[in-house]
């Protein structure tokens, strides 16, 4: 499994001194634990990874909250610099943003489900195997892309999922209120998901998807006007600060 892994010390000097007088805006939304704001202040697992990268890049920046949905809106219209963390790389957003190197590779998505709501029948352990359950539905986040081979699955599937422009911590939510019957997320997350809908955690079924063996790569996502240059500096930086070992 593909993880990154920190080291040196930021102690080093800058990769390019300032590259710019301007800040560049960071946008990120709330995904704890991979994004998230803690005393007014932006944390988690990879806005400190990427808090380390400008500092080393020598780019300042200044972190902004924002729903993903008006995340990508505010990308799309170019209207000046702009990064956002941790995206998947799609082709679509290929054709209005550009991407860093790799910060970060997530582990395999798992189902998740109630232990006192509808089950997945016994003996199944494949994604694929469950969207041909008729009695099963999948509550997703239409923000979030979960990568081709799970996004063409889930559009073939005998129920169609339940869709929301919310936070996973609000799909989580959902499935608690049981509008559907599972969600996918990422191992990393479910403990922090379950935290925030006051749940147990042990009330939770989470299913390992056998056929998805490793997880999405996350990048910086860029506005087209952000300049080559500074996009090269956090991209040595990334060179610098993250290992992605198999």
């Amino acid at each position: 499994m593909l993880r990154f892994l920190l080291f040196g010390t930021l102690a080093l000097m800058s990769l390019v001194g300032t590259v710019s007088a301007q800040p560049l805006d960071i946008l990120y939304f709330e995904r704890p634990p991979y994004y998230t704001t803690v005393n007014a202040q932006p944390d988690g697992l990879l806005l400190n990874l990427v808090r380390d990268l400008f500092t080393l890049a020598g780019v300042p920046h200044a972190f902004q909250e924002m729903p993903p949905g008006r995340i990508l809106e505010t990308v799309k219209a170019n209207q000046g610099p702009i990064c956002t963390v941790g995206w998947f790389k799609t082709p679509d957003r290929e054709s209005y943003a550009t991407f860093s190197l790799p910060i970060y590779q997530d582990e395999p998505l798992r189902a998740v489900f109630l232990k006192s709501g509808t089950m997945p029948p016994p003996g199944i352990s494949t994604l694929a195997r469950l969207v041909e359950q008729a009695d099963l539905s999948v509550g997703v986040n239409q923000s979030y892309a979960y990568g081709h081979a799970v996004d063409t699955l889930l559009a073939g599937m005998r129920v169609p999922p339940v869709r929301t422009s919310g936070t996973q911590a609000q799909l989580m939510r959902m499935l608690v209120a049981r509008r559907f019957d599972f969600m996918l997320a990422n191992p990393e997350e479910i403990d922090t998901l379950a935290a925030l809908a006051n749940i147990p955690v042990d009330t939770l079924h989470v299913l390992t998807l056998t056929d998805l063996p490793k997880g999405n790569l996350r990048y910086l996502m860029f506005s087209k006007s952000t300049p080559p240059d500074v996009i090269g500096c956090i991209d040595e930086a990334i060179g610098k600060l993250v290992r992605l070992d198999s």
